[in-house]
């Protein structure tokens, strides 16, 4: 009888903690900025740890192209993925983008892949978080809200559905503390709040590459060569 009652107890034990552990891993690849996770803002992380089950994240493409004084910076739209997975770790892949064509490519037609633990694709839904007009001071967790209630296949709903995000310390820099970061989703599109929406780095970072984009070559040059001679 009573080893009955140990192994009874032994299994539920190991029940608790498959599902305890059981969370999937989403790596990103160092040209992806990571916009938001179920319509949650959050900051750009290489790893992220989701719940199991339907998961959205909203992402964009930035790199470098071109050499020494001619590079140039491009970046993509913001495009939202969802997926849905179990207790494994995924890796976001992109098709080769080699130039700033390749880039209106993926802005024409996104395409984006999701590989699981045996490397094979998963099925994703990838549509387009578009805005007209000026792109400064997005309020993306407002928009990701209107666009989760539209028709669109990757459109999803969240019920307090807490999200884990785990930073990975980028090589060559000083070693931090990996954070953990508990969160709830909004189930209304209400407006954020100043205190919670103010300007901070990442929305200097939005100005910062737009007006980038917006000036002529010789400028980009010269705004390179000014980082070049300062101390930052």
């Amino acid at each position: 009888m009573m080893k009955k009652f140990r192994t009874g107890l032994l299994l539920i034990l190991i029940c608790i903690a498959s599902s305890a552990w059981a969370d999937v891993a989403l790596m990103l690849p160092e040209n992806i900025n990571l916009i938001a996770v179920n319509g949650k803002k959050t900051k750009n992380l290489s790893e992220v740890i989701l719940m199991d089950g339907v998961n959205q994240i909203a992402v964009q493409f930035l790199d470098e192209f071109g050499r020494n004084n001619e590079s140039e910076i491009e970046y993509s739209e913001i495009f939202v993925i969802k997926f849905r997975a179990q207790n494994q770790t995924l890796h976001l892949k992109t098709p080769h983008i080699a130039d700033k064509h390749d880039v209106k490519k993926l802005n024409d037609t996104p395409e984006f892949y999701i590989l699981n633990n045996s490397n094979h694709v998963i099925q994703i839904h990838v549509d387009t978080l578009k805005k007209e007009g000026l792109q400064l001071m997005r309020d993306y967790e407002q928009e990701l809200c209107l666009f989760n209630k539209s028709h669109s296949s990757a459109a999803a709903t969240f019920s307090q559905k807490k999200t884990r995000y785990t930073e990975t310390v980028p090589p060559n820099n000083s070693p931090n503390v990996k954070k953990a970061t508990h969160s709830k989703v909004k189930t209304n599109c209400q407006q954020i709040d100043q205190e919670t929406y103010s300007m901070s780095s990442d929305v200097a970072e939005t100005m910062l590459k737009y007006w980038y984009g917006q000036a002529d070559e010789q400028s980009r040059r010269n705004f390179r060569e000014w980082l070049k001679c300062s101390n930052f």
